[in-house]
């Protein structure tokens, strides 16, 4: 499109004059004569370049000027001021303050005219596309900033930026909500990033700011109401602004609540595979002390050796018992679960409990109005309440309550955070004292084999720890609430069982051992050579005859070779090589044979798989025992006395 140039002049020669000239190269042209025309035609054509006399009759030409620049879409419109006499410099000034561009004579050659007319279009041209541009950008600046503002009010973590003596200059919601601030102005009135930190750690914080830090780093931070929660802190210097760091936030509290959780879990099961490792050795060694020292003690008729004897046996027990707590703990110990009524043993505890935490203690039960059935061996309950009630009596030496309540309730993660519970009905024993409470560092620990906060010889450090392992094994969860000086309370979760309980558990009756077996061939398998050594002379006194081997391997080439046939096959569960039960399928595909199974591993009963027809008798065991359940297990087998 042609260059629009509005020709203004009062003297139409003058003005037909520079018409001509400048359609003759093209121009579209607009005249007018008077000031107001002038006007009224930018307003309405908006031209690109305006030759405005500055004497006009109406008005002047530097206010037609002021009056075209004021119009928003003439802005940026040249304005040629012309005049047929010499300007004062005072009136040009004025000219050019009202917003014109150039001053011009009149009577210029048509060239030189056209010439600064071309250039005035270029420059307005040039003008507009800048003008453009920086629109533009300012529109993209304005889009960016409104972007990046809805990302940083709308992160979910915190973004703050901070100066480098602490104070808040802003923040974004994220950040606000993790101080517990209504508003910004909140947060620049009351938080100092600084303050937030320990004392110990805010100098190093107040010199790696100074140094212009920039990096990550996970801590601590005490809110203002006292809250302690853990955070990942990042930052930078921005770019601009040199004393200004911008800082991200993210509350990683849960997540290090479920880390601890976890290492606390992972610590438990390796603490207590080695207890349970422990415990199987220990047994193995247990079976042959009790095994020799009762045999010594049958033959023995000298009295002091008898009572020696009979201190070894002691001593034998106590540590076969130290050896169940491990296993209970690990949760490898035989549970003989039932369906029973919390409140009956609760109630049955009460009977108990008095006498052994002393009259300076006040005991009180509270039991449920309805019975609370659940799967249990009542003997393992009764030992879980006859630890923690020891526990208190020992947190309140002089004196103080215990309560133990029962109920019902309905738990699930949400209840027990990261407990990982199945969601269920429970029954719950809480068990409540006032005594003098723990601190966190032993909270921690508490349910540590061994770890004890008594003195020296007053204590074996198992009592919670079986605790702990019962109550696992029974499928049930364990919290602990306490505080120094403020008590202690523990509450065990354990599933709802469908059915009636019985008020006592069913009583076993005792077979009793019998000495037959002379006819009887037992093929023994033991990788222990002081055990083999000793369950073979236990079972040749009884009147069996004995085939020894140190591998499954061994016995399973002995049972294929054997000259008379093997009436039982008594085999240790764990062997190196092949195992016990993998050793027993291998026989019974060339003809059936009785299986016993022998482990210092009393879960492992049910390793034969479901459907094995096999008993089991855990270690350590006495002579009477072995010899009972080898009688059992042949009588099963073959009928009749054997």
């Amino acid at each position: 499109m042609p260059t629009r140039v509005l020709n203004v002049d009062d003297y139409e020669d003058n003005r037909e004059l520079r018409g001509e000239i400048l359609r003759s190269r093209g121009y579209d042209v607009i005249d007018a004569g008077t000031g107001n025309d002038a006007v009224a035609l930018a307003l309405l054509h908006h031209p690109e370049v305006v030759l405005l006399d500055v004497n006009l009759p109406d008005i002047s030409g530097i206010e037609v000027c002021r009056r075209i620049k004021t119009h928003p879409p003439c802005e940026h419109t040249v304005i040629i001021l012309v005049s047929a006499s010499e300007l004062d410099t005072a009136v040009v000034l004025e000219g050019f303050a009202a917003g014109a561009d150039i001053y011009l004579r009149h009577h210029l050659e048509a060239t030189v005219l056209a010439g600064f007319i071309d250039a005035a279009a270029r420059r307005r041209a040039s003008v507009v596309e800048l003008q453009h541009d920086r629109a533009h950008a300012q529109l993209e600046l304005g889009e960016t900033l409104r972007r990046y503002r809805s990302m940083f009010d709308h992160a979910p973590y915190g973004i703050c930026h901070v100066l480098e003596d602490g104070a808040v200059v802003d923040g974004n919601r994220a950040f606000l909500d993790l101080l517990g601030c209504a508003s910004l102005d909140e947060a620049r009135s009351s938080i100092n990033m600084l303050d937030l930190y320990d004392d110990a750690r805010r100098p190093e914080v107040i010199a790696r700011w100074q140094d212009k830090w920039a990096g990550k780093d996970e801590v601590e931070w005490q809110l203002a109401n006292s809250e302690r929660i853990h955070v990942s802190v990042s930052g930078r210097v921005l770019e601009r602004n040199a004393e200004v760091f911008e800082v991200f936030v993210e509350d990683i509290t849960e997540r290090k609540r479920l880390e601890a959780e976890f290492h606390h879990k992972w610590k438990m099961e390796a603490i207590g595979r080695l207890a349970g490792g422990i415990a199987h050795d220990l047994n193995n060694w247990l079976t042959v002390i009790i095994g020799y020292a009762e045999m010594m003690l049958e033959d023995s008729a000298n009295a002091s050796a008898r009572e020696g004897l009979e201190e070894i046996l002691s001593a034998s027990r106590a540590a076969t018992g130290v050896a169940r707590n491990l296993l209970t703990f690990s949760r490898k110990q035989v549970v003989q679960s039932q369906t029973i009524d919390l409140n009956h043993v609760v109630s049955e505890f009460h009977q108990l409990v008095q006498r052994i935490i002393g009259e300076t203690i006040q005991v009180e039960i509270d039991v449920f109005a309805h019975p609370l059935s659940t799967k249990a061996d009542p003997t393992q309950i009764q030992q879980v309440l006859m630890n923690l009630a020891v526990n208190a009596r020992d947190a309140m030496p002089k004196g103080g309550r215990l309560t133990v309540r029962t109920g019902r309730a309905h738990i699930d993660d949400l209840t027990l955070p990261g407990a990982n519970a199945l969601e269920g009905e429970y029954a719950f024993v809480l068990v409540t004292d006032t005594g003098v409470g723990m601190s966190a560092e032993v909270r921690e620990r508490l349910f540590e084999p061994f770890f004890t906060t008594k003195d020296s010889g007053k204590g074996t450090g198992l009592g919670m720890a079986v605790v702990y392992g019962i109550v696992k094994q029974l499928g049930g969860y364990i919290t602990v609430e306490s505080e120094l000086r403020r008590g202690t309370t523990f509450t065990m979760f354990f599933p709802i069982a469908d059915g009636a309980a019985p008020c006592v558990g069913e009583r076993r009756t005792a077979v009793a051992p019998r000495a037959d077996g002379e006819r009887t061939c037992v093929l023994l398998v033991e990788d222990e050579e002081p055990v083999r050594t000793l369950t073979k002379r236990i079972l040749e006194r009884a009147g069996y005859e004995v085939i020894a081997a140190a591998t499954g391997e061994e016995g399973l080439a002995i049972f294929e070779t054997a000259a008379q046939p093997i009436s039982l096959v008594l085999t240790d569960i764990v062997m190196p090589g092949m195992s016990g039960p993998e050793m027993l399928v291998c026989m019974t595909r060339l003809r059936a044979v009785p299986g016993l199974l022998m482990s210092g591993y009393p879960d492992q009963e049910d390793v034969a798989g479901p459907g094995a027809s096999l008993r089991f008798i855990p270690k350590p065991f006495t002579a009477e025992v072995l010899t009972s359940a080898v009688r059992d297990a042949l009588e099963e087998r073959f009928g009749g006395a054997v």
